[in-house]
């Protein structure tokens, strides 16, 4: 089997690796860090059926520290936050020991930094011109444990030959 042939299309919204069975369970706690605080509060909504208590933090620094009092069962992150980026929010955590996944909702379509994201332990990757739907359906195969991609991402012209190294790329 190929790098390839393990992604495979779900509609033609986006893509999903490695998709275990199952459907999505009701978790614990749902961390959402968007610099925007309407769209984290639109994101808490949209989620709001999923999850029993959700919190909204507006920086890297602030996610980091509610990673550490409070382990969520799910972070949704922008890439992109002030003082420290989502990113690196994910990997100071995981240098800490805690594996937590992420799913990080980003303004650019990079899959460049997708893949790196991946390497660092993201669960998924997806650009915000996704609609409630995606976010939903990238959501359950998080949870689910496999990995999410968005069309937008893995079509996006990559700055070097990354993605295809991890197999992000369209099937």
């Amino acid at each position: 089997m190929t790098r390839n042939s393990a992604v495979r299309q779900i509609g033609e919204r986006g893509h999903v690796l490695k998709k275990r069975p199952g459907s999505c369970r009701r978790i614990r706690r749902l961390l959402i860090a968007d610099d925007h605080l309407i769209v984290a509060e639109g994101l808490a909504k949209i989620c709001s059926d999923l999850a029993d208590t959700i919190e909204l933090v507006i920086s890297g620094d602030q996610l980091l520290d509610r990673v550490q009092e409070t382990p969520p069962d799910l972070v949704i992150a922008e890439t992109e936050l002030p003082i420290l980026s989502g990113i690196n929010a994910m990997r100071i955590a995981r240098s800490r020991g805690q594996a937590l996944p992420f799913l990080f909702l980003t303004r650019r379509a990079d899959l460049d930094e997708a893949a790196s994201s991946v390497r660092w332990g993201a669960r998924g990757y997806l650009t915000k011109t996704a609609d409630q739907a995606e976010l939903l359906e990238a959501v359950k195969t998080v949870l689910a444990g496999g990995i999410y991609f968005s069309v937008a991402v893995l079509t996006s012209p990559p700055r070097s030959d990354t993605g295809s190294a991890y197999g992000l790329t369209p099937s």
